[in-house]
This record gives C-alpha cells, structure tokens and sequence, in this order.
C-alpha cells in the first residue's frame, strides 16, 4: 500500500452512528445528546437528513429540526390530555 491508503490503513476507525432521523423529545435533550456522542468521540451521519452536518448551515438546520420535533410532540400531548 501506499500514498492516501497506506495513510489511513495506520489510523484507528472513528466511531460512527448512522441514523435514519434524529430526535429528542425536545431541543434541549436532543443538544445534550448531541454534544454527548461529540465527547465520547462519535461521528452522527443521517440518512434522511443530510444537510444536518457540523457546518454552520447544518448546525441551524438541526436546530430548525429539533424546534419542530418539539412543537409536534407538545402538540400531541396537548391532543390526549384529558
């Protein structure tokens, strides 16, 4: 091997989570999730939501996602309470 496969055949495998969407119940869990998976070294690829990245445009749209996340399940529990 060498050049760029030599490089990265040296380097340990960075932890990476796949995910379909992703979501808390609401915006302040779903940060602390977030900055979680950060600490423990954990790299967050999703699927469904790919302009969700560590951009300054990803961080705003996740945000913009999670707002929603939580306007719908306040909103549903708002339906079902009696």
């Amino acid at each position: 091997m060498s050049g760029i496969a030599a490089e990265y055949s040296q380097r340990e495998p960075i932890p990476t989570l796949i995910l379909s969407r992703f979501e808390g119940r609401n915006v302040a869990d779903q940060g602390a999730s977030i900055v979680e998976l950060k600490r423990l070294g954990i790299k967050t690829i999703s699927v469904d939501e790919t302009m969700v990245d560590d951009t300054s445009a990803g961080k705003l749209a996740a945000n913009m996602l999670g707002a929603f996340n939580q306007y719908l399940s306040d909103s549903l529990s708002e339906k079902t309470k009696f």
